[in-house]
């Protein structure tokens, strides 16, 4: 009875550590913002979500205001994205769902996806830095 009951404690054991790499993504986690002429930045690491990873592309054409990028977790501003009847929410060559959002300037826009390290891809990278250049170039004319 008693080998019994160590085997069960340890197939839970197992189960608990197993489960949430079942249930879970991973996702980069990162940011690099510009605001008041100060860089705000994190340093890279990996977060885990049960729902979706994040990009956000912060652009405004106020120097002022917050521009750059941050990638992460997220369980509120990708809420919607799963919705095929949403107007607002668009899907990219891989199958991001993006939308422009004024919460993160006037050129603002959020990304979400739903695979391991999914914001990764080229677009999460160069589509923001590509928008970092032209705000700066334009905040100089």
């Amino acid at each position: 009875m008693r080998h019994t009951s160590v085997s069960a404690t340890r197939s839970v054991i197992l189960l608990q550590l197993l489960l949430p790499s079942i249930f879970t993504i991973r996702c980069h986690f990162y940011h690099e913002i510009w605001q008041d002429g100060r860089k705000l930045e994190i340093v890279p690491d990996i977060c885990f979500s049960n729902k979706y990873c994040i990009s956000v592309t912060y652009r405004d054409p106020n120097p002022v205001k917050k521009n750059g990028y941050s990638v992460g977790c997220d369980h509120v501003d990708c809420a919607g994205s799963d919705n095929p009847n949403s107007k607002s929410w668009y899907s990219t060559s891989d199958g991001t769902k993006c939308r422009k959002h004024r919460d993160f300037g006037r050129h603002g826009e959020v990304c979400c996806c739903k695979t391991d390290l999914c914001n990764s891809s080229p677009d999460f990278v160069v589509r923001p830095l590509l928008g970092l250049l032209i705000v700066l170039v334009l905040s100089f004319l």
